[in-house]
């Protein structure tokens, strides 16, 4: 992505880091996240550190998953700690890495001149047989399946589809409903 980027505006500076280390040389005037941060930990002292990073002005625009309540992703936890497979996975899965709106709220007011937050809930509308498989394999199952033999990948996988499918059946014209959460702020130095 990084390689394409730079080929769009030769003025833009692309670099390549781990997000929990970066530090920029100097401040910046913007910084965004899209989907993201919630990878990362400890967001009490990352947030205040990226407000840190702006010049005056500068704004933080931060956009995170927040469907880890939601039946997708509890049955992933459910079966990651499940006695087969809890030694191996218990460290993958994380009951909530995104806190409550309000928590947010009070991290960034205090380091914030403005800010803008809001949740919203996308309504995806999927196809294909129990398609919220497919779309958590992209994401929050990717790591656990790296983590099993492929034997083992098989047999959860197994398990999580036919949980999931009992979870969110597909409506009369055969497309499934998959609601999901999603957190937006916009902080301003």
């Amino acid at each position: 992505m990084l390689s394409q980027a730079q080929t769009k505006n030769g003025s833009i500076q692309w670099v390549r880091q781990d997000i929990a280390a970066w530090r920029p040389e100097q401040p910046v005037d913007l910084i965004v996240s899209n989907a993201a941060l919630h990878w990362l930990d400890a967001h009490d002292t990352l947030f205040p550190r990226l407000m840190g990073c702006l010049n005056d002005g500068g704004e933080l625009g931060v956009q995170m998953p927040r469907n880890f309540h939601a039946p997708s992703h509890q049955i992933i936890t459910e079966i990651a700690t499940n006695e087969r497979w809890r030694d191996r996975l218990l460290g993958l899965v994380r009951p909530s890495p995104v806190s409550d709106p309000r928590f947010y709220l009070d991290t960034l007011s205090a380091c914030s001149s403005s800010l803008d937050l809001w949740e919203t809930t996308y309504w995806h509308i999927l196809q294909g047989e129990n398609p919220i498989v497919g779309w958590t394999m992209g994401t929050a199952l990717r790591p656990i399946m790296e983590a099993l033999e492929e034997d083992e990948g098989r047999d959860l996988l197994s398990a999580y589809a036919k949980r999931i499918a009992d979870a969110y059946p597909p409506a009369a014209n055969g497309k499934t409903v998959f609601p999901f959460r999603r957190l937006f702020m916009i902080a301003r130095k």
